[in-house]
């Protein structure tokens, strides 16, 4: 209390129910009583307990050249026990707090997320250290390519301008990965009829995330018209209530993509507005944590005359960056697609080749560098790069026709391999269309910078 001579109303204040109180007994200067404010409220900010904090401004005062008459021992205060340990809660948001308090309830189910929140304490994210444990356990559980962008969200000091960007490519990856999927499962199901994907396979630029959620909605819809008599035609076991939630046109999916949509156009990026929105739109996408990435490398064949055929495939859970501390080696006498991309679990293998590349497969690099494919003209693909967030292109030469015998240079090894991503492409375009499209050889004189990379 800002008044002298207050101390016996302040007692009585303090028993009717006040958990902290401080006054003066006797008349004090303006000098002192400012330096001891200032003084004491520093120490509040630096979430030092109450009763502390007031004790300790009592020593400082004294130790100053006030007389005697003034001393900070003339201030006297009064605590419950709650209030002699009462620290500022620091009410200034904090960046991905939101985020990951409200996705981990969101995987409550996940065994791993248990375990976190059993032994964390009631309000753990108000602790950095548990925070960050928090944010390490999000980007494990989602696992490959999207935990690995949570990451470049997670990381500390970074600008509106950025946490926008991989906000945006965060969500779009999540959504060309699932129309991925859904193309290629549609095609191992030999269902090419069913879904018109000509915006997809004849985009001449990058889509926007308007088309690309459209793209998704669209096959959705197709999926629970047909599931009840073909239930194979869901790749992902979504049922039809989660189903709904991603087509009700005032649903949170709906109306957080819009405001996502929106946000590209913004010149002045809110991080916090970017982060909430994610939020909405991740919760969405939690049946993703099922799945994993894969990338396989390299398959050998083996046949010998005693035994029966085996495949020797060297494969590698995709993370970006991260080197062949991940590989896996199997054995066994299932054939499986080489230089190719998988999205497994345990009951599902959709092979996302070549719409997702691992190019460093094709270059035997230990470290992933994955890309998704973006648009077409007719002599290239463009791909997207998450780890340089830029396109490299795929330029068709028709090497393969050009081979002495089947020979292959060394030096045209690369070539060759994307080659026949190439008329991969073309072979699930001409499925799904009804076509006969092929790739045209661009003549060098024309190629441009990225070669035939």
């Amino acid at each position: 209390m800002n008044a002298c001579n207050t101390q016996n109303f302040a007692q009585k204040i303090h028993q009717k129910g006040i958990s902290a109180i401080g006054t003066t007994q006797e008349v004090f200067d303006d000098e002192l009583l400012l330096d001891l404010i200032y003084r004491f409220y520093f120490a509040i900010s630096e979430k030092i307990a109450l009763e502390r904090a007031f004790l300790e401004t009592q020593d400082l005062i004294n130790s100053q050249k006030y007389t005697s008459k003034n001393k900070a021992n003339f201030w006297k205060a009064f605590f419950t026990e709650e209030g002699k340990n009462w620290i500022l809660e620091n009410k200034e948001r904090v960046l991905n707090q939101f985020l990951v308090k409200k996705l981990l309830h969101k995987l409550a189910f996940l065994p791993d997320v248990q375990n976190f929140l059993r032994e964390e304490t009631a309000h753990w994210d108000k602790n950095l250290l548990s925070v960050q444990k928090a944010k390490n356990l999000l980007i494990k559980v989602f696992g490959s390519l999207v935990g690995q962008v949570l990451a470049q969200l997670f990381i500390k000091g970074i600008t509106p301008q950025d946490y926008q960007k991989n906000a945006i490519i965060c969500y779009k990856i999540i959504l060309q990965l699932l129309c991925f999927s859904s193309i290629s499962y549609l095609h191992d199901q030999k269902e090419h009829q069913i879904f018109d994907f000509k915006a997809l396979f004849n985009a001449q630029k990058s889509l926007s995330l308007a088309q690309w959620k459209n793209i998704f909605q669209s096959i959705l819809k197709i999926v629970k018209e047909k599931q009840h008599e073909n239930p194979l035609l869901n790749p992902f076991q979504v049922n039809e209530f989660e189903i709904d939630l991603f087509l009700e046109k005032e649903g949170v999916f709906e109306q957080n993509a819009l405001k996502i949509e929106a946000l590209s156009q913004k010149n002045e990026p809110d991080a916090f507005q970017t982060e909430e929105i994610l939020s909405h739109l991740l919760e969405c996408f939690t049946f993703l944590t099922r799945y994993q990435i894969i990338s396989v490398r390299e398959v050998e064949f083996h046949r010998f005359k005693n035994i029966s055929q085996n495949y020797i495939k060297t494969m590698q859970v995709l993370k970006m960056g991260e080197n062949s501390q991940n590989t896996i080696l199997k054995y066994d006498a299932k054939p499986i697609d080489s230089l190719s991309v998988f999205l497994q679990n345990k009951d599902t293998l959709i092979n996302l080749s070549p719409f997702i590349l691992d190019f460093n497969t094709f270059e035997n690099n230990d470290v992933s560098l994955i890309g998704f494919y973006e648009y077409r003209n007719e002599s290239k693909i463009s791909y997207f790069l998450l780890e340089k967030a830029d396109v490299r292109k795929l330029i068709f030469e028709d090497k393969i026709k050009q081979l002495k015998n089947g020979l292959i240079r060394k030096e045209d090894e690369v070539s060759i391999k994307l080659e026949t991503m190439m008329h991969n492409f073309a072979f699930l375009l001409n499925s799904f269309l009804g076509s006969d499209f092929s790739f045209q050889a661009k003549i060098a004189e024309e190629m441009d910078d990225f070669g035939n990379l």
